[in-house]
């Protein structure tokens, strides 16, 4: 056992020496016998010019396709120099600049992004990821009040009971909404209708 681990201590050592030629033992028989074994020996030299990665380059491409619907050029257009703009960024994007009430409610925090980037106030029913508590839900409702907010978003996925309550208490309107959608671009155009005038269509 002792010879196999000294073996391959030796072995791993050898690569390494391999690149320096430095000595793998003081022993010259051992240090011959490794050699031979065929087991040690110097990196193979690199034939650049033959290689998978210049050949690939060289290829011809016959067929490129988008992997995604978002990748395809049809809902992009040119706006001056060197920029580019997405039709439904731009939809969405007026329908929620112009909004006098900036405030909605959900239960999942699942739309943090689009309140960050057009400065929306998303109050979230869900508290830690826990079902609120009565008295975090009278607060949730008075914040709701205070912010004037007029939507209540439901998802599919997440108990509606909460909302409801909240949607009464407040007067909201209640909005069925599913921002896991396939078809992602349709649904952010439907969250900003629906929060421009409090209806979905």
């Amino acid at each position: 056992m002792r010879k196999t681990l000294l073996f391959l201590y030796l072995l791993s050592l050898g690569s390494i020496a391999a690149y320096g030629q430095t000595r793998l033992t003081q022993d010259p028989k051992l240090e011959r016998q490794l050699h031979e074994s065929g087991l040690i020996h110097q990196p193979l030299p690199l034939d650049i010019e033959n290689s998978f990665e210049t050949n690939g380059w060289k290829k011809e491409v016959l067929q490129s396709a988008p992997l995604t619907r978002s990748a395809g050029t049809e809902g992009w257009s040119h706006s001056g120099a060197g920029s580019m703009s997405f039709r439904t960024e731009k939809t969405v994007s007026g329908l929620l600049h112009s909004l006098d009430n900036k405030t909605f409610i959900i239960y999942h925090p699942a739309l943090t992004y689009l309140a960050n980037e057009y400065g929306l106030t998303q109050l979230c029913i869900e508290m830690d990821g826990k079902e609120p508590s009565p008295a975090q839900l009278k607060e949730l409702v008075e914040t709701a009040r205070e912010h004037n907010a007029k939507v209540v978003f439901i998802q599919r996925e997440f108990d509606q009971k909460n909302a409801e309550l909240i949607a009464k208490e407040t007067g909201c309107r209640l909005l069925p909404i599913n921002p896991l959608d396939y078809d992602w671009s349709k649904e952010m155009i439907h969250i900003a209708k629906s929060l421009a005038d409090g209806q979905a269509d």
